[in-house]
């Protein structure tokens, strides 16, 4: 007999991990799987160092961030600003005041904290990773799932509710609906951008914050480095920077991690006269459950998110990431903006 759950929910990213965790406070019962083998989608924390792979900040108008890591009694602290920023172009190096900044905060320990802390609320038998929904079946009143898992093969579950907590274009490229969905659903979701799909991620670690006691904050914009967005990365661990590529996943691609550091090493030794000890990137276009060809080329704009179809079935499937949200889309704001708008559909 095939297992049977009222609220099904694919994709333990912070959108399924929050929507699980209210499910659980408010006496629903639910299961929750990931294709990946840990929790937290695009949410990764080096543990040594506790430098955020992924997403880093959230901002003062992110109020349910702000609620949710005072409810996990977690602690933050404000991105460091103090000194000059670096302007690079072909011209040469412009000194430019990081006042200029919005204030933003980064959570003590790291973002993968928030994943800890949400896991443990809820029951260990609920959540289960490394298993990829392959397959979606609308049968009567109810939906049949069917997962791949290297330990169990496949395997499926029965539902009444089905949460998609994964981005609309991973949904697009990895899932087979049966009925088949109109082709306009199915175009609506592999046009939304996933953000920072198409984007890697350099931390750079040193003996010490040498920028900081030369008067810099750490921040460089660059029109001309690997390197197009660095910032101050440092914890109470490690001194460090991190910056965002301004080369294409494609143009990564084709060099290799010593010409990448290399790269890397020339610019950050332009910018603030010291080279990195160490270099470590992540790079999202690579990550089978985030990101698709279509994202290589990235966004140089922040997309607006929310105008697509978020649920078929007559609302029997629905779909939850930080893509689905009305409003803050892409952001981690985005992801509990949009569990709060699943979690009041399911239990109304």
């Amino acid at each position: 007999m095939i297992p049977h759950v009222e609220t099904l929910i694919v994709g333990a990213g912070l959108s399924g991990l929050h929507l699980a965790m209210q499910l659980h406070s408010s006496g629903h019962s639910f299961q929750l799987v990931e294709s990946r083998q840990r929790a937290g989608g695009r949410i990764l924390t080096d543990e040594q160092s506790e430098v955020d792979l992924g997403p880093a900040w959230f901002w003062p108008a992110h109020t349910n961030m702000s609620k949710l890591v005072q409810h996990l009694s977690l602690q933050v602290f404000a991105q460091f600003t103090q000194g000059d920023g670096i302007f690079q172009t072909a011209s040469g190096l412009q000194r430019i005041p990081q006042s200029l900044t919005e204030p933003s905060y980064r959570v003590v320990g790291g973002m993968g904290k928030l994943v800890d802390r949400i896991c443990q609320t809820i029951p260990v038998k609920s959540l289960q990773i490394g298993a990829a929904l392959t397959h979606v079946e609308h049968q009567d009143d109810q939906v049949k799932a069917t997962f791949y898992s290297e330990k169990q093969g496949n395997f499926c579950l029965l539902c009444n509710k089905l949460v998609l907590a994964i981005p609309p274009r991973i949904v697009a490229k990895h899932i087979k609906f049966s009925p088949a969905l109109s082709t306009n659903i199915v175009e609506q979701w592999r046009s939304v951008p996933t953000w920072m799909a198409g984007h890697a991620k350099a931390v750079l670690y040193f003996d010490k914050a040498h920028w900081r006691t030369s008067g810099f904050s750490g921040f460089a914009f660059s029109q001309t480095g690997p390197l197009a967005e660095i910032h101050d990365a440092c914890t109470e661990n490690c001194a460090a920077l991190f910056g965002f590529f301004g080369l294409s996943a494609d143009q990564r691609r084709q060099l290799s991690k010593d010409e990448l550091d290399n790269l890397i090493s020339k610019q950050i030794v332009s910018l603030f006269g010291h080279r990195p000890t160490q270099i470590r990137i992540h790079d999202w276009a690579k990550e089978e459950f985030t990101s698709t060809a279509l994202d290589h080329s990235s966004a140089s704009l922040h997309p607006q998110y929310g105008s697509h179809s978020t649920s078929v079935w007559d609302g029997r499937v629905l779909l939850c990431s930080s893509e689905c949200a009305t409003h803050h889309g892409g952001y981690l704001e985005g992801a509990l903006v949009s569990s709060n708008q699943a979690y009041r559909l399911l239990i109304q």
